[in-house]
């Protein structure tokens, strides 16, 4: 038995971290498909990268969060196919277009979230709802 097969608890506001999961997705779906704010000049070259990175680290890694160990392979593909498919759908916009280079950072945040759903930060949300019930916030059991 693997470590996250023993350290794994139902989680007691699973539907809301559900949807809080659910409602990252909706945002990323947003952020990619509206057009891009005028007047930003980017800190770097190419440093979106890091915006898209960063995001599909966050997007994975809280899927991790809520999902048993033997989903994450099917998110780790259903997110990088996302990111794909927003990538491919800026390209028919006259206000965006297709980086390849997104879609590899896209692809390369899915990996990270997915490589830290295989460590012990997949106890934090259950750490944080033990905190939540030992102040009383959360009922026990």
């Amino acid at each position: 038995m693997d470590f996250m097969a023993r350290h794994r608890q139902p989680l007691k506001l699973d539907k809301l971290w559900r949807l809080i999961g659910r409602l990252l997705v909706i945002a990323i779906i947003i952020v990619s498909l509206i057009p891009n704010p005028q007047g930003i000049t980017p800190a770097f070259a190419n440093s979106d990268k890091v915006g898209h990175l960063l995001a599909y680290t966050i997007l994975m890694s809280w899927h991790a969060l809520i999902y048993q160990r033997k989903e994450h392979v099917k998110l780790l593909l259903l997110f990088i196919m996302l990111g794909a498919a927003l990538e491919l759908v800026q390209s028919i916009t006259d206000y965006r277009s297709f980086e390849l280079l997104d879609m590899l950072a896209n692809a390369g945040g899915v990996v990270a979230g997915w490589a830290l759903g295989g460590t012990v930060y997949i106890r934090s949300l259950i750490s944080f709802e033990s905190w939540l019930v030992e102040k009383k916030v959360l009922k026990h059991g």
